[in-house]
């Protein structure tokens, strides 16, 4: 389904086409429970893409986007015990390569493309710790 969703948005699974088109990188921060790239776009512009936490993407939603139906959506994943993945966009248009980026810069008034639901089961000792807990 991944796969697929990302081939709507033409967008290439090809790793050396991508890493050719890849300007900047943020890498994910734990603490901001998010990473971000900047792409080379169409016409001249440049594309940044965001993705992590639905907590951590959904605030940085442009104006008139649809943040709390998203929040809602996000804590449906949650609550069927899927771990959620927010996915935005933004266009930064021509000449914006001339500046060094900055994530604050970049990392705002995006377009929200979609969640993900990723199945994140338990690991297998906390079924041991969770019963500790219930007999303490």
């Amino acid at each position: 389904a991944l796969v697929e969703g990302v081939s709507q948005h033409a967008a290439s699974l090809d790793l050396a086409d991508r890493d050719a088109r890849r300007r900047a990188c943020f890498r994910f921060n734990p603490r901001l429970r998010r990473m971000s790239v900047i792409l080379d776009g169409e016409h001249g512009t440049l594309r940044v893409i965001v993705k992590g936490a639905p907590e951590a993407v959904l605030p940085l939603l442009a104006e008139g986007e649809p943040a709390g139906e998203a929040q809602d959506a996000a804590d449906a994943l949650a609550a069927d015990g899927m771990r959620g993945l927010a996915v935005a966009v933004r266009e930064l248009p021509p000449g914006s390569e001339a500046v060094v980026p900055r994530r604050q810069d970049v990392e705002r008034d995006l377009h929200l493309l979609g969640l993900v639901g990723l199945y994140d089961p338990p690991r297998p000792e906390v079924a041991a710790a969770v019963r500790r807990c219930h007999e303490a």
